[in-house]
């Protein structure tokens, strides 16, 4: 009588084990996820920022996230121990209903228009680099959005929104750029 419910209960554990699986492997990071992040540590590099977007010398540059918890996590994972012109780097996550502050390269998810537009109107005259995702990002502010083009994600830039954050954004950067979107003369 022992045995049977020995198997039961194995069978059991099983049961949960195989259930839990995919839910586990659900939450792992895409290849345009990784991408993605590996980008936005990269933006950060070919940036200047104002002073004034610091208190001090020794201030991070925090890199926030809204709405796309798996970026979060893959940006977490690259920037570990990295320094960008001295400072160190921080990832913050947000949900997609508030408009961050003290962030300095905002990557905002583009699956949820209305939460992308209240945070990029919150942050328009800030200077933090704007990066969206969505095919109309640039239109709506946001200095750099992701296009995927059949396997490859690219991006495009808007030195219109860079300027008017008071963003530089380095020639070796726009080079790389699939579009820029420059003020007509």
């Amino acid at each position: 009588m022992k045995r049977p419910a020995a198997l039961m209960i194995k069978l059991f554990w099983l049961s949960l084990c195989l259930v839990t699986v995919p839910a586990a492997s659900a939450q792992e990071t895409t290849p345009e996820d990784r991408i993605k992040a590996a980008f936005l540590y990269k933006f950060s590099l070919y940036v200047e920022w104002p002073d004034a977007a610091f208190a001090g010398p020794a201030d991070p540059i925090v890199i926030g996230v809204v709405g796309d918890i798996a970026i979060a996590k893959e940006l977490q994972r690259v920037i570990v121990g990295r320094y960008v012109k001295q400072r160190p780097l921080q990832v913050r996550f947000y949900r997609n209903d508030i408009a961050p502050a003290g962030v300095h390269l905002l990557y905002v998810d583009g699956r949820d228009g209305a939460a992308r537009q209240t945070v990029l109107e919150r942050l328009q005259d800030k200077p933090v680099l704007l990066v969206t995702d969505d095919p109309g990002g640039l239109a709506t502010g946001s200095s750099v959005n992701f296009v995927v083009e059949g396997d490859r994600v690219r991006f495009d830039i808007s030195l219109i929104a860079a300027e008017a954050q008071k963003l530089r954004i380095s020639s070796q950067l726009l080079a790389v750029a699939r579009q820029v979107r420059r003020a007509q003369p």
